[in-house]
């Protein structure tokens, strides 16, 4: 398995070039690797981009409802083991999404797959925790003490996992593809004092 650095080095050209500092050059990385693309019209990436924003804040709006709701349900061992592990994963999710939604049309290997990763992997996982952290209160709840707000805590982990997974089906609507660069075949010429 290649390293990161190993990976740049295959993806990046450096070049030598003029400039007014002590040296007389500077040195620039041209990328040469192979773009990473989303093959689709470019209305629908932005709708899938806005759409996607708009779940995962009401993902968090709602989380923060049910983590906040003023239950001892949120004491209970279990529901808080879970929710907090989901809130480590809504973090990593919300940094997929606004990187997803920051995205130009090519993206290079390593930032195309830190996306990917992001919204492949935190996204169906917060949507596990949280789906978990619903039944742990559920199975918590104790028959005449259930106040209302015992009954919010469920719903609101439960309505988050479902938007964690409409940003999960969102961005796995959109194919996938690799274009060749036209900087990888063209010669980089090197300016060397």
């Amino acid at each position: 398995m290649k390293t990161y650095r190993q990976a740049f080095e295959e993806d990046y050209q450096t070049v030598q070039e003029p400039c007014d500092n002590q040296r007389g050059w500077r040195t620039r990385y041209v990328y040469i690797g192979n773009w990473h693309v989303w093959e689709a019209p470019q209305e629908r990436i932005r709708t899938v981009k806005h759409l996607a924003a708009m779940a995962e804040i009401l993902s968090v709006a709602i989380f923060l409802l049910g983590a906040l709701a003023q239950s001892s349900l949120n004491w209970n061992r279990w529901v808080g083991l879970f929710s907090g592990l989901g809130l480590a994963a809504i973090l990593i999710e919300v940094v997929g999404v606004a990187q997803f939604c920051a995205a130009k049309e090519q993206l290079s290997r390593q930032y195309f797959n830190d996306i990917n990763t992001k919204l492949k992997i935190a996204a169906p996982i917060h949507a596990i925790l949280l789906a978990l952290a619903s039944l742990a209160a559920i199975a918590a709840m104790r028959g005449d003490s259930v106040s209302w707000m015992d009954v919010v805590v469920p719903l609101c982990f439960f309505a988050s996992a479902l938007a964690s997974v409409t940003v999960f089906m969102l961005y796995r609507s959109l194919p996938q593809g690799i274009r060749k660069n036209d900087a990888a075949g063209a010669t980089i010429t090197s300016n060397n004092p």
